[in-house]
């Protein structure tokens, strides 16, 4: 897991991004998440390197062509190695090679490139969570699948 500072100037970049973007069909937080997704997405890059793309199916394709969907989760907290990371259950099928997970300070000051998991490798070590299904305290909003943070290959 690799930490970095985020500057104003990619927070700026970000709200811009999100403004143009709006509220996205079955977005899990109403669009509420889309300034840290952004962020996310250059954190990725920044570790990463390669071309960000913004499609619907992925958003940055590295230097060796790699397709990549950047999944970014806000947090109040440093992550912990146990931590989930998360692709939605519509999301499982979309075109993409392997996914790089990040969570973003709600504060935007800093975030955590998680590290990276091709989509075959996703699919065999991820644990599938039902629409409504219980977690502790937190109750699942969509149904989707979970690996936990180290089952990531680290930046």
């Amino acid at each position: 897991m690799k930490e970095i500072s985020v500057s104003n100037e990619v927070i700026d970049i970000a709200r811009e991004k999100a403004k143009e973007l709006g509220n996205i069909r079955k977005s899990i937080t109403a669009g509420g998440g889309n300034v840290a997704g952004f962020i996310g997405e250059h954190l990725a890059q920044s570790v990463y390197g390669g071309e960000m793309i913004n499609t619907f199916k992925y958003d940055l394709v590295l230097p060796d062509g790699r397709r990549i969907d950047v999944k970014t989760k806000r947090s109040t907290v440093v992550p912990q190695e146990h931590y989930d990371c998360t692709v939605t259950d519509f999301q499982i099928d979309y075109d993409c090679d392997g996914y790089i997970f990040v969570r973003v300070l709600r504060t935007y000051e800093k975030g955590w490139v998680l590290g990276y998991i091709s989509k075959d490798d996703f699919k065999k070590k991820s644990i599938f969570k039902k629409r409504g299904e219980r977690d502790g305290k937190y109750t699942y909003k969509h149904s989707c699948y979970n690996v936990r943070i180290d089952a990531l290959v680290a930046p």
